[in-house]
């Protein structure tokens, strides 16, 4: 059997059409009511489909005691997430895992993308938000081999 590459799952996200109201909807059904809210405009510069780019989106997550995140995404422009929304309509968009070993199966996940013939579908490096300090992120497309987006993160936030 091989051995799991990586630490945990840490997160899910999900493509919203009205960040407001999807809020709410937690709240009111399932009783989840902090959030962190943020805007696309405010994370550094990014690659998204192998060329610069920047988020078009507004978003929020909450965190619960184990570090487990559900994160909320409205597309409010062009853009990837966007683009998902109008193939796919809104619902769950991508898992998210931690890498255990910080960069070496970050960049090993990264290049076998590029090896395949794949751009990232988005990669940001050295995000200094709040609580995403000095980390790299990226998107994997794989959708057609495991069904979902993976985002893969190469630190583990406490």
């Amino acid at each position: 059997m091989t051995e799991c590459k990586v630490s945990r799952v840490s997160q899910v996200g999900i493509i919203v059409t009205n960040l407001k109201q999807a809020i709410a909807n937690f709240e009111k059904y399932l009783g989840i009511s902090q959030w962190e809210c943020f805007d696309g405009a405010d994370l550094p510069p990014l690659e998204i489909n192998g060329k610069p780019g920047q988020l078009n989106i507004k978003g929020a997550i909450t965190v619960f005691p184990d570090r487990f995140e559900i994160e909320l995404i409205e597309p409010t422009g062009e853009g990837p997430y966007m683009d998902y929304l109008k193939k796919h309509g809104p619902g769950v968009h991508h898992f998210a895992v931690m890498t255990p070993d910080g960069n070496s199966l970050f960049q090993e996940l990264l290049d076998a993308q590029k090896a395949e013939g794949k751009k990232l579908w988005i990669h940001a490096k050295q995000i200094h938000a709040k609580d995403r300090r000095g980390m790299d992120f990226a998107y994997l497309d794989l959708v057609e081999e495991m069904g979902s987006i993976v985002e893969i993160y190469n630190e583990i936030r406490d």
